[in-house]
């Protein structure tokens, strides 16, 4: 038998993609689904979401830490085709915590990475997707961002993230495992939860205002930022994990396409969609720490390798917060 792995299930953007590979399987009970035939194994510190069927034999849900060698030894007991790697501890958390954030976000991935290549040694080489994220680059950030722009981490999350793009890459270059990480933006909208991130502040913004409360702006309303819909990080992650190899380039690390864009043209984009006026629900009190590292994104920006891969790509603003605030 073999399997389909998700490590953080029951986070966002985990939760996002076991959901829907579930209702797909529930939907065609009949026919196989690939990258995810055998099992479906989900993962995370919680016990099973409401939305986890604990009933089927070809969906299993494992609670642990990723970072247990007891929980990788019970994740890899059977052959694994495929696995989307979303598990690990947020930008704010890793910063405030280094010796937290290189366990979970580095040493507990390599460990899992070894699980893979120890596979791929074997002649099973799985297929690896991996949550990367824009937090690679750094201070000062570049004026202009492709596929090309070095990276240059000023967070620990960053560097933790950056290290094991290379270990992938690695992998997939000595065909022990078939990787490609996948940068993600700013996700949105994210639950009203503390869950550590630096950047929550943009969800924060779109779902207060659309619920007409009162939010504080760390960043003024001139400042950029990238976002992306909660579907299309999945979507992406759904095509990684059915396609193989990197991309057309031969590159193992892919950036999805993000929407720039300045708070005020948010709150403008919330205000259409409202009909009231989001800005009157703001506070900005600018913060030194937060608005050059996550408010100064370029908007000269260039998604070649995702668009060649056919990732999904939000269209507009409007379009993007009207469908995020529909999910929630």
């Amino acid at each position: 038998m073999t399997a389909c792995l998700i490590t953080g299930a029951g986070g966002f953007v985990g939760g996002a993609l076991a959901r829907s590979l579930i209702e797909s399987r529930l939907a065609r009970p009949s026919l196989p689904d690939r990258p995810v035939s055998g099992r479906l194994i989900l993962t995370d510190q919680i016990p099973p979401p409401d939305w986890c069927p604990t009933d089927r034999a070809d969906i299993v849900w494992m609670q642990g830490n990723i970072a247990s060698a007891t929980l990788l030894e019970q994740l890899f007991s059977e052959p694994v085709t495929a696995v989307a790697h979303l598990a690990g501890v947020v930008s704010g958390t890793a910063e405030a915590d280094f010796d937290l954030g290189m366990r979970i976000n580095l040493d507990a991935t390599r460990a899992l990475l070894e699980r893979c290549m120890a596979q791929g040694r074997a002649g099973r080489p799985p297929r690896v997707v991996y949550a990367s994220s824009i937090a690679v680059h750094g201070l000062p950030l570049p004026t202009a961002i492709h596929d090309h722009t070095p990276a240059s981490p000023s967070l620990s999350y960053g560097v933790q993230k950056l290290i094991n793009e290379i270990l992938i890459t690695e992998g997939s270059r000595r065909g022990w495992i078939d990787g490609i990480s996948l940068r993600l933006a700013g996700v949105v909208i994210r639950p009203a939860l503390p869950n550590g991130a630096l950047s929550g502040f943009n969800s924060d913004l779109i779902r207060e205002t659309l619920a007409a409360r009162r939010v504080v702006s760390p960043v003024s309303p001139e400042a950029v930022i990238w976002l992306q819909s909660l579907s299309s990080a999945r979507d992406a992650f759904a095509t990684a994990l059915a396609g193989s190899g990197g991309a057309p380039d031969g590159a193992r690390v892919v950036q999805c396409p993000a929407l720039a864009a300045s708070i005020d043209e948010i709150l403008r984009a919330v205000s259409a969609l409202s009909g009231r006026d989001a800005r009157a629900w703001v506070d900005f009190c600018p913060n030194p720490a937060i608005e050059p590292m996550f408010g100064r994104w370029p908007r000269r920006i260039s998604f070649d390798r995702a668009r060649r891969l056919n990732l999904p790509e939000d269209r507009d603003l409007t379009e993007l917060i009207a469908s995020a605030h529909a999910a929630t």
